[in-house]
């Protein structure tokens, strides 16, 4: 009897109600609701759209970050509309008083001028007298960064162009959520759960280490040298350009004094278009150069020496943190990835 007892009292939880069987999708636990969509562009973008349609402070918020405060009114959210001159991801519709067109981007990919060019002609969009129209671009850049790369206009035909970034959704979220009412407050945190686990592109899953040389000389006004942004500082960046990785690398390995030196976890990264604006002062020049900016681990150090083995300069590479770490050379962990 006892028992028996102790055993409903399992199912139970600390209401009194009947505890509810856990769901699981690939054999995941599934605790969010927007987990059962999926996690790719579409999916990203199906359930911006949702929320904006569902939570009136959200579309709020969203609205007035880029000043279309009349997009509150919008009579319509649509997604993938087709026409001849392409499929847009998102259209905001409040006819007569502001329209606006969202293209959606996973990652640290961006659409083109043309494709952008497109948008802005579409007929219906330049036909609506409303006197507030937007293409909204959202990728994992910031603004700034984004603008700069691509040197895209702030308007075309007449239609501003604005960008944000998907970390950049989350703060609307959290404004947006204080003044929802329960159901709607549960749902945004639920969206905000849900950004915060699929929008970075690092592969977090990855062995992979991205391997490149380390100067020993200064950089900067700060009396630092780029070996002292590593070991000291914990932090490392790079030009985003051709040369370099586009997608944040999970881990990153420093080589110099022709050895391999550290592996490093990357805990977390940001996008710049100046390194003035992380580190201030640190350049005398003001053009925009956007950078990726890595907050770093603690170091892997080789327990033993590993030489270059004839990598010689500022060759980037990659290889699997096993093999580089049990290879004789850095190249010949290189070359066994490869063969891998």
């Amino acid at each position: 009897m006892v028992k028996n007892l102790f055993i409903k009292l399992n199912h139970l939880n600390s209401f009194g109600a009947r505890e509810l069987p856990v769901l699981t999708k690939y054999t995941q636990d599934v605790t969010n609701i927007f987990e059962l969509i999926g996690s790719n562009e579409d999916d990203l973008t199906a359930s911006l759209g949702w929320c904006l349609t569902k939570c009136p402070e959200f579309l709020k918020e969203f609205a007035e970050h880029f000043n279309m405060a009349s997009l509150v009114d919008a009579t319509s959210i649509n997604l993938q509309v087709i026409d001849k001159a392409g499929r847009t991801d998102i259209e905001i519709w409040a006819p007569a008083q502001a329209v606006a067109i969202i293209e959606a981007k996973v990652g640290f990919t961006l659409p083109t001028l043309d494709q952008l060019c497109r948008y802005a002609e579409r007929e219906n969009f330049q036909s609506d007298p409303a006197k507030t129209k937007a293409i909204i671009v959202i990728s994992d850049y910031e603004a700034k960064v984004a603008r700069k790369l691509t040197d895209t206009p702030s308007s075309i035909s007449g239609i501003n162009v604005q960008y944000l970034a998907w970390r950049e959704i989350i703060p609307l979220i959290v404004m947006a959520a204080k003044s929802s009412n329960t159901a709607q407050k549960r749902l945004l945190n639920q969206f905000i759960d849900y950004l915060e686990t699929h929008v970075t592109t690092k592969n977090i899953n990855s062995n992979e280490v991205w391997i490149t040389s380390l100067s020993t000389k200064e950089f900067g006004n700060h009396g630092l040298t780029f070996t002292d942004y590593v070991e000291k500082e914990r932090t490392y960046f790079h030009p985003i350009r051709k040369g370099y990785p586009s997608t944040p690398p999970n881990y990153i390995a420093f080589r110099y004094y022709g050895q391999l030196q550290s592996i490093h976890h990357v805990s977390s990264y940001i996008t710049v278009s100046h390194l003035n604006d992380a580190y201030a002062k640190l350049l005398d020049d003001t053009d925009e150069d956007p950078h990726f900016i890595y907050s770093l681990g603690a170091p892997i150090t080789p327990s033993r020496i590993i030489k270059t083995g004839g990598l010689f300069g500022s060759g980037r590479h990659w290889a699997a943190i096993d093999l580089l770490l049990t290879s004789e050379t850095v190249r010949d962990a290189v070359e066994a990835t490869k063969m891998r």
